[in-house]
Formats: structure tokens, sequence, C-alpha cells
């Protein structure tokens, strides 16, 4: 998970989007900046409840 603010890596400070295409779009808009400070992770959507049960 992703803090929106920081682009830093958080398991606690996170908001959850509403869909997953909204999740897609702040990605893709945000995807310069996140291969900056998170280079060769791989940043892709996950449904939330699955990812908190380690699932996904």
């Amino acid at each position: 998970m992703v803090n929106c603010l920081t682009l830093q890596v958080s398991r606690d400070e996170f908001v959850p989007f509403d869909n997953e295409f909204s999740c897609l779009r702040w990605i893709l808009q945000n995807r310069a900046n996140l291969n900056l400070t998170l280079p060769g992770a791989k940043i892709r959507a996950v449904p939330l409840d699955r990812w908190l049960l380690g699932l996904d």
C-alpha cells in the first residue's frame, strides 16, 4: 500500500479507493513519481479485502 501524499510504502496511512478504475487512474497519473520513490516495485491495483487477508 502507498500513502497518496508521500508516495511511500505504508501499511497504516493509506486511503482506499472507491473502485478499481479510480485506483488505476491514480496509478497512471502518478506513475513517474511512483517509479522514482519505489524503484523496482511492481505497482498494481489489488482488492483491499484480499490484500488484507494475504490472498493477493
